[in-house]
């Protein structure tokens, strides 16, 4: 089979589309030059009217072998091949060689996600086991005898597990999220306070230093190793099939969801999820009274807006809200798009 044929027929498969049912947007433009500050589900969502369909279009062009390198500067067209949709980059980086120096683009590669909105929480906020921060170490005092303490300053930690990392990360018990169909235990939420590097250890004490605090240490926070770093090139997929569930919170924020904000989903590593899964965000029908027969009819649920997940724990996720068609509230259903 040709190339053309491949691709015409890969995309038919993955993506599930006809030719008369096109995935691009009846406005879509026919170029797009990309700026600083762009992302990835941003400028698909000018071409496509299911942005998180892009990798399958991207996938199929030999130019772009890895859909996330996408600079400033590059020109992104859509055009057809046997009335499939494609979108091609036309690269537009200047690329200094010299003897001592290797090749590197002038901008960085601008990410899926807006980084604005997620960076604090690929390596900040943590999602732990009942009893995991209770049996950890603590902040035991403030070297200076202060009650609260900044960067640079010196503490005392306590605990047999701070013997082990020079590094930690700080944190504090914030909230405790309930399986309300079990009471099972989710997770408790581990507010990121800090970090904390190891001085000397003395008579059973460990003395810190304090740096990268984003709130002001207080004795009794908590010391876990730093999670590993995670990539902001996320790419977009289907959950596992039948994946259903629920927001239970909004980060920062109190019931209603919009645009941009960060909730918390109750599906995790141990229902399949991964990060870039996308779940679509439903709006539960309402009951009305038929006005022939007398009946009480439940209306079906309606899609409301779109999340993709974008950092994973053992039974819960956080997801950004990349759509939203109206208005959602937290407990609204989650099912596959």
């Amino acid at each position: 089979m040709s190339f053309k044929g491949w691709a015409l027929a890969g995309l038919l498969a993955l993506g599930g589309w006809a030719v008369a049912d096109t995935p691009v947007r009846s406005d879509h433009p026919e170029t797009y030059r990309v700026i600083k500050g762009d992302t990835l589900w941003d400028i698909s969502a000018r071409f496509l009217n299911s942005p998180w369909l892009w990798p399958e279009i991207w996938q199929a062009n030999p130019d772009i072998a890895n859909p996330h390198l996408i600079y400033p500067g590059d020109l992104v067209r859509l055009v057809y091949v046997n009335g499939v949709p494609r979108l091609v980059v036309d690269r537009n980086q200047i690329i200094k060689l010299s003897p001592t120096a290797r090749p590197q683009p002038l901008a960085g590669a601008i990410p899926t996600l807006p980084l604005s909105v997620i960076g604090p929480y690929l390596s900040g906020n943590q999602m732990v086991a009942a009893g995991e921060l209770d049996a950890s170490p603590y902040v035991l005092a403030q070297r200076d005898g202060k009650i609260l303490s900044t960067d640079n300053d010196v503490a005392y930690a306590r605990g047999e597990a701070v013997y082990g990392l020079e590094h930690y990360g700080l944190y504090r018990k914030g909230r405790t999220f309930i399986d309300e169909a079990t009471g099972d235990v989710l997770g408790i939420e581990a507010i990121a306070v800090g970090r904390a590097s190891v001085v000397n250890r003395d008579a059973g004490l460990t003395r810190v230093r304090l740096h990268d605090s984003v709130r002001e240490v207080r004795a009794a926070d908590r010391l876990l190793p730093l999670p590993p770093a995670l990539s902001s090139d996320f790419v977009p997929s289907a959950p596992p099939p039948g994946m259903t569930g629920s927001i239970l919170s909004v980060v920062d924020g109190v019931q209603q969801v919009g645009q941009y904000d960060v909730v918390i989903v109750d599906r995790g590593r141990r229902d399949g999820m991964v990060a870039g899964n996308v779940l679509s965000i439903q709006r539960e029908g309402a009951q009305v009274l038929d006005p022939v027969s007398g009946e009480t009819v439940q209306l079906p649920n309606e899609r409301s807006g779109l999340m993709m997940v974008f950092r994973v724990f053992d039974r819960l996720s956080y997801a950004l809200v990349v759509q939203a068609d109206r208005a959602m509230r937290v407990g609204d259903p989650l099912s596959s798009p």
